[in-house]
C-alpha cells in the first residue's frame, strides 16, 4: 500500500504529524484523522490524488507509516495507550450516570455506525460494565455500591410486587 501510493517524504511526514496530533491522547480513529485531513491545506489534496476517500485506506496507510499504531478503522491506538478499545474509552469517559445518547454521540465521533453502536451497547451491558438504572440512563457497574441491607430491601420489594405473577413490568414499579 505504502509503495503503491508513491507518497513524497513531505507527504509521509505530514500524515505522520497529523496522525500524531489526532492520537495525542493515545487513541483516535480513521474517522477523526480523515476529518482533520480534509481541512489540512497541505494534505487535503491527497484524498483525491491518492484516492484515500475511505477510512479503511487511511487507517491502513497510517498503520503502515507508523507500525506502533494498532487497532482497526474505527479505533486506532498507540501500543502504549491505556485505552485500547471503544469500550475502554466509554469506561474512561463516562465515570458516572450517563445516557445512551451521550455514549452514541461519542461512538459517532469515532465513526461507528448504528449496527456497531448497538453491538457495543450489547457488549457493555451483557458484560456488566454498565447497568441500566432507567429507561435511557446507564451507570458504571464498578461505581455501584449497595449494602446487604439495601439488597435485601430490593429483593423484598420485588417479591411483594410479584405476588405470584410470572413476570413483573418494570415500568409500572414505583420509582422506576
Amino acid at each position: 500500500l505504502l509503495n503503491s501510493l508513491a507518497l513524497t517524504e513531505a507527504q509521509k511526514q505530514g500524515l505522520l504529524n497529523l496522525s500524531e496530533r489526532c492520537l495525542s491522547k493515545g487513541y483516535s480513529s480513521a474517522n477523526i484523522i480523515y476529518n482533520e485531513l480534509k481541512f489540512n491545506r497541505d494534505l487535503a489534496s491527497l484524498i483525491k490524488e491518492k484516492e484515500m476517500d475511505d477510512h479503511f485506506k487511511l487507517s491502513g496507510l497510517i498503520k503502515a507509516l507508523n507500525p506502533s499504531i494498532l487497532g482497526h478503522t474505527n479505533f486506532l491506538f498507540k501500543e502504549n495507550s491505556e485505552v485500547k478499545s471503544i469500550e475502554e474509552l466509554i469506561i474512561h469517559t463516562f465515570e458516572g450516570e450517563t445516557t445512551r445518547n451521550e455514549m452514541k454521540d461519542l461512538m459517532d465521533q469515532y465513526g461507528y455506525k448504528d449496527m456497531m453502536v448497538s453491538a457495543v451497547f450489547k457488549n457493555i451491558l451483557d458484560n456488566g460494565v454498565f447497568i441500566e438504572i432507567g429507561r435511557d440512563e446507564l451507570y458504571p457497574s464498578s461505581k455501584l455500591s449497595l449494602t446487604d441491607e439495601e439488597i435485601d430491601e430490593v429483593k423484598k420489594y420485588v417479591e411483594e410486587q410479584m405476588a405470584g405473577k410470572e413476570y413483573l413490568c418494570m415500568s409500572k414499579l414505583k420509582g422506576y
